[in-house]
């Protein structure tokens, strides 16, 4: 692996500033995912079909301005970089859109809707994508060398997570003490903006992107040519014929259609292990696995690589989910059962993003085109699709197998249903991921394909 001491080595308060980048995001995302619909329809008064119509129209839109973003970054052009700048452009857009998600004229009426739709399209679909696509591609513009790549995805995992059990531990708990009611949500997500304001500022101010077509010298040097445009055409082309992207945000998306299926583990809790007071330990057994599995994935990856490593966290994943199996109903075999494949997911979550980046070196390499903006949103635009298609198939099959709400017992067949979301699902999920990167080589050429790069910018191609 290209990991070669030099001056270009990152020091250890970039990777502390980019993971806080990660935190920032999920003091809007995490809050908005986890609260939204709850904050439409116990503060606002919206109802429950409304907020879902709303939520969901708004994922499709969602889903298409990542791309756009991505496109964007790639065709900026600033004394900051391509990426960078865009923290700072957006730091105080973000500051307002925590608080306006929050926000609400409560008028009881027509009026609530339209600010409800408004607000939302703003915040999380424009103002949170245009910060989180250029957040996620500024890690492969700061550093080529996987082993560096690794570790900024170890820290954008480690804080990412514990950002989001935080927020979902402790959101209800700020609002109470922030009066309660509608002037505690907003106060709430003031609070949550400038938090995030201030994280990603100082991700703009510490995190620096390597000058355009850096490549890696004798020692890992910098070694700079001109600079090439790239059509979007171009790009899109190199992404849709790059067989590692493909296989890797494809094995990506499943992982986050895993993640939505999350929905159906307080049903799970409530009709498998007989009371939602387990709640709080699938919690704890999913996220506190996931954070400190990431702490060492970086050697792990160093010695093994990335798609080796990826591929044994799907086989963990998988054996978990055979650990819950053998007792479905027990609370010590689902707690183990989840630490194992947590520890699994932390796996895909740090490789699968620094992956990303060696899958555009192939690209410049195999077609001369580096598409950094556009690889990166897809990984938000597969979050968001990810999660949609996750609560989709929750929804879907336990109404297809007879769920009823509010019921204090429900069928056999719609307690088959929660199993299958929480287990059998999953295990499906683990084996594909499995099959994928077993196609996956890219580790074994990329020192190769640095050095073929090297070579051709030398001599001015």
């Amino acid at each position: 692996m290209a990991n070669a001491a030099s001056k270009t080595n990152l020091n250890p308060l970039s990777y502390v500033a980019y993971g806080g980048g990660n935190l920032a995001a999920n003091l809007l995302v995490t809050t908005a995912s986890t609260f939204i619909t709850y904050f439409y329809t116990e503060q606002v008064g919206l109802s429950i079909g409304i907020a879902g119509a709303i939520l969901a129209g708004c994922r499709v839109f969602d889903g298409i301005t990542d791309l756009f973003m991505g496109a964007i970054v790639d065709k900026t052009k600033s004394r900051y970089g391509k990426a960078r700048p865009w923290l700072l452009r957006l730091a105080i857009p973000y500051f307002l859109a925590c608080l306006m998600l929050f926000s609400s004229p409560m008028t009881g009426g027509i009026a609530d809707v339209i600010y409800a739709v408004i607000s939302y399209v703003l915040a999380v679909c424009i103002i949170y994508t245009g910060i989180s696509v250029p957040y996620n591609t500024l890690s492969m513009r700061m550093t080529k060398h996987q082993g560096q790549r690794t570790l900024l995805s170890v820290f954008r995992t480690f804080f990412g997570f514990g950002g989001a059990a935080l927020v979902g531990s402790v959101s209800l708990k700020v609002v109470a003490a922030l009066g309660g009611g509608r002037l505690g949500w907003t106060l709430m997500g003031l609070v949550y903006g400038i938090l995030g304001m201030l994280l990603y500022l100082l991700t703009f101010k510490v995190c620096k992107e390597l000058p355009d077509d850096f490549v890696l010298g004798d020692q890992g040097e910098a070694e700079k040519p001109k600079a090439t445009k790239t059509s979007t055409r171009d790009s899109l082309y190199a992404l849709i014929h790059n067989k590692y992207w493909i296989l890797l945000m494809t094995t990506t998306l499943l992982s986050f259609i895993s993640s939505g299926l999350t929905g159906v583990n307080v049903y799970y809790a409530q009709f498998i292990l007989k009371s939602t007071d387990y709640m709080g330990l699938i919690t704890l057994c999913s996220m506190l696995p996931i954070m400190f599995g990431a702490l060492v994935m970086a050697p792990l990856v160093s010695k093994f690589g990335g798609r080796n490593v990826c591929v044994a966290g799907s086989a963990c994943s998988l054996f978990g989910c055979l650990i819950v199996m053998i007792h479905a109903t027990s609370p010590v075999f689902l707690g183990v059962g989840l630490v194992v494949k947590c520890l699994g997911v932390s796996a895909l979550a740090v490789c699968g993003f620094s992956m990303m980046g060696d899958t555009v070196e192939y690209s410049d390499w195999k077609f001369h085109v580096r598409p950094d903006g556009l690889s990166y949103s897809a990984i938000t635009f597969g979050e968001k699709v990810g999660a949609a298609l996750g609560t989709v198939i929750v929804s879907g099959l336990m109404a297809a197998t007879g769920y009823i709400q509010k019921a204090a017992t429900q069928i056999d067949l719609a307690l088959f249903g929660i199993k299958a979301i929480f287990l059998y699902i999953p295990i499906i999920i683990s084996i594909i991921s499995i099959v994928l990167m077993s196609f996956y080589d890219l580790d074994k050429k990329y020192d190769q394909i640095l050095a073929d790069l090297k070579a051709r910018k030398a001599s001015g191609e």
